[in-house]
């Protein structure tokens, strides 16, 4: 009996994927195994983004053809279209019950009018789905079928119709739920500021909090440098020397770019952020240039009569705090907060140098 041979097709698209030919008589039977009418074309292997490029590609190559095409081409176009239903989880696949009674996928592509006429729209449902939803939304199954008479997907530009309803439901249903969660936050934060004319304690949270809800949809403002933004927020104040100016400029801007002005949940804010910057100045204005009179004209300062006295002024007062004991080094651990440790640091720089001039004295 003479060699038998067979051509296999992709289980989901119908398109011939390879010709097998047995070595063995008496071999057709081999060659019904039903695992041979399992294999599907390597495109539905890709993940949904490359996909989205390949499409993409695809329908600029044939814009800039003026759709005039080639029937592979066109062909090709019908099996991203197919490949990305599938990675949508929109197309019908019979589970072991429908397998069991023999209902099995019918291989189907796009006829070349529906191809034609919804890739782009496709492309545009897809791409949403995969950037816009966290791909947390179900759309209704496509399935065809001889029985349907949509073998090639006659009626799918009904079935996008159906599915750009379902993308504007959603997003209006987004859009109710982001208004809802900005009502909340203004009330909390309100609340907290009119609370703190009266208790003058206020949870700087949920100040935070009607900040962030507007601003994270700006994309100036990912969520790392909100999170910077939101330490300096919540805690500058208390520790000043880990900020610059500069910061706080950059906290402004953020505010007032995202942020509804004109509210008093705005004029706490506006405080809010005038105390952070005053500590901050604070800090760096508390740092003072010593003159060391024992060095050589060479590498002397030219300070005023004023500055002078100034600086007399503050030796004199350091010195009277000196001991016969030489000065001790301050621990992190002793200090409530990085800011009090620092000065004292200052501090015992200033009063270590002193002891040691007056011991060379």
């Amino acid at each position: 009996m003479p060699n038998q041979t067979k051509i296999i097709s992709c289980a989901r698209s119908g398109v011939p994927l390879m010709e097998v030919t047995t070595l063995c008589s008496n071999s057709w039977a081999l060659l019904q195994y039903p695992h041979l009418h399992n294999f599907v074309h390597p495109i539905y292997g890709m993940p949904l983004d490359k996909l989205l490029r390949k499409l993409t590609a695809q329908l600029l190559d044939a814009e800039s053809s003026q759709w005039t095409l080639f029937d592979s081409a066109v062909r090709e176009l019908g099996l991203s279209m197919s490949a990305i239903m599938y990675s949508l989880d929109a197309m019908w696949i019979p589970n072991s019950d429908a397998i069991e009674s023999g209902r099995l996928i019918e291989p189907s592509l796009p006829d070349p009018k529906v191809t034609v006429g919804c890739a782009a729209r496709l492309l545009d449902l897809a791409t949403w789905y995969n950037t816009e939803t966290s791909k947390r939304i179900e759309f209704p199954l496509w399935k065809p079928s001889v029985s349907a008479g949509n073998l090639n997907w006659h009626g799918f530009s009904n079935w996008l119709n159906a599915c750009f309803e379902i993308r504007e439901d959603w997003t209006t249903q987004k859009r109710k739920y982001e208004d809802k969660e900005l009502l909340t936050s203004t009330t909390q934060a309100l609340q907290q500021v009119r609370m703190a004319s009266m208790y003058k304690k206020i949870d700087f949270g949920k100040v935070w909090t009607w900040i962030d809800v507007q601003a994270r949809s700006n994309p100036q403002y990912p969520a790392g440098r909100r999170e910077t933004l939101k330490t300096l927020f919540m805690s500058g104040d208390q520790e000043p020397s880990e900020w610059l100016a500069d910061d706080v400029d950059d906290l402004v801007m953020m505010i007032l770019d995202c942020c509804d002005p004109g509210n008093d949940i705005m004029a706490f804010i506006k405080h809010r952020v005038n105390s952070i910057r005053s500590q901050i100045n604070d800090f760096y204005n508390n740092f003072t240039l010593f003159y060391n009179p024992n060095k050589s004209s060479n590498d002397s300062l030219d300070l005023s009569v004023a500055e002078q006295q100034a600086q007399d002024k503050l030796v004199d007062e350091f010195s009277s705090k000196l001991t016969a004991e030489a000065p001790k080094e301050p621990r992190l651990e002793d200090y409530p907060s990085r800011v009090h440790w620092l000065r004292a640091s200052a501090e015992y720089r200033i009063l270590s140098k002193l002891y040691a001039n007056r011991k060379e004295a």
